[in-house]
């Protein structure tokens, strides 16, 4: 787990995805901002986003203040990019 600094973290987003832990279904959350603020639905180029992603029940997964995307991305896209990157692996999913 990191412990990235991220007190003035504000929530621009929130997206909660469906996997699996330890063969179990698992609801993740993923809550997303770009760096220095932006719009939901609005696409940004080259950007940093800060993130925190979450087991459902609130325990932390991971969180990050600088994760770059160099392509055209939305929150929605960026929410999914930190959900298969942190929460769909195989360490998570238990196999």
């Amino acid at each position: 787990m990191s412990y990235t600094d991220l007190r003035d973290f504000e929530c621009e987003y929130r997206e909660v995805f469906t996997g699996e832990h330890n063969g179990e279904h698992e609801a993740f959350v993923v809550e997303i901002e770009k760096t220095g603020g932006g719009t939901v639905g609005r696409q940004y180029t080259g950007e940093t986003w800060r993130f925190i992603a979450r087991f459902s029940g609130g325990r932390e997964i991971d969180r990050a203040h600088d994760l770059f995307i160099p392509g055209p991305t939305t929150h929605v896209q960026a929410a999914k990019v930190v959900f298969d990157w942190v929460c769909n692996t195989e360490e998570i999913r238990g196999y």
